[in-house]
């Protein structure tokens, strides 16, 4: 099955090094230094306003292919697969701050984020994710929406 364009690069064999997905991180709890050691955008950056087709979205990041958002700035409005495909195509690197407990969020909140790391997985994109706190599997029952067990490995 080709998928969006000529080929459907899922279907390659690659190893764990060859895959820039695999080299992303998880910063917690996001203090400065650890921010400044990896580069990373201050926590409450200014929102910038990124055409993505005939609307915008709020970003915090936009340099070169890089560009970091919030959680809230992509899963708590209305975003869809095609405009992360769409970012893919301009970004490599994303970065997602203010990652919250997924226990907490919306349905709706919790699948905008599943479909976001099922899309930079495809699209082999590397992500660092910055929360307040250790990462909870989403396997675990504090879900609210639970069809995630192929998110879970990612």
């Amino acid at each position: 099955m080709e998928v969006g364009g000529p080929h459907d690069y899922r279907s390659q064999m690659r190893t764990h090094a060859q895959q820039v997905f695999t080299h992303g991180r998880y910063v917690w709890p996001g203090t400065v230094a650890q921010r400044q050691a990896l580069d990373l955008p201050e926590r409450g950056a200014p929102p910038l306003q990124l055409p993505v087709g005939a609307r915008h979205l709020q970003a915090r990041r936009c340099e070169e292919r890089t560009i970091g958002f919030t959680f809230g700035d992509l899963c708590e409005h209305p975003t869809a697969v095609m405009d992360y495909l769409e970012l893919c195509r301009r970004f490599d690197h994303w970065i997602i701050d203010e990652l919250p407990d997924l226990a907490d969020c919306s349905t709706a909140a919790q699948q905008r984020f599943i479909n976001l790391i099922d899309v930079l997985y495809d699209q082999d994109k590397q992500l660092t994710l910055l929360g307040a706190g250790r990462p909870v599997p989403c396997t675990t029952k504090r879900f609210i929406y639970r069809p995630c067990s192929g998110t879970a490995h990612r």
